[in-house]
């Protein structure tokens, strides 16, 4: 997923609008921008929905690495945990944090608790996808 996030931010520098120093960009620049930013986001989007799909079938041990990548991403920009509550990414974390690996378990959790404390109507969503029994269980437990 890293990778692809590289080669968006590439073909983003690729394909900005150049300007002149100290001079500011046409209306028609902007505009260009501004498609080219909804496009990279709508691509970056399908990134999330074909690694969260790919999470859900991935082995037992893939799930650990890809559940620690998930933790990392939803840090990395303010935008990335709408992008992956869109991306179905709540249901498949919930699943981990019952079922998964120590290490899977401990990064879904954490995955969730940054996605709900981005916002409130996520924090909603996290509780309508019963995460609160096994991430009360793993409390009192431990992890697996």
């Amino acid at each position: 997923m890293k990778e692809a996030d590289k080669l968006l931010e590439e073909e983003k520098d690729k394909r900005t609008p150049k300007v002149e120093e100290g001079k500011e960009m046409t209306e028609e620049q902007k505009k260009q921008y501004q498609e080219l930013i909804m496009e990279l986001n709508e691509r970056r989007q399908e990134n999330f929905q074909s690694f969260v799909k790919d999470l859900d079938k991935a082995s037992y041990e893939e799930r650990e690495r890809q559940a620690a990548l998930l933790d990392v991403v939803a840090l990395q920009q303010a935008s990335n945990p709408a992008a992956l509550v869109s991306a179905g990414a709540i249901k498949v974390l919930v699943e981990l944090v019952s079922s998964g690996s120590d290490g899977a378990q401990i990064h879904s959790a954490s995955t969730l608790a940054t996605i709900a404390a981005s916002k409130h109507e996520y924090q909603d969503m996290v509780v309508a996808a019963n995460a609160i029994p096994p991430l009360i269980s793993l409390l009192k437990a431990g992890s697996n």
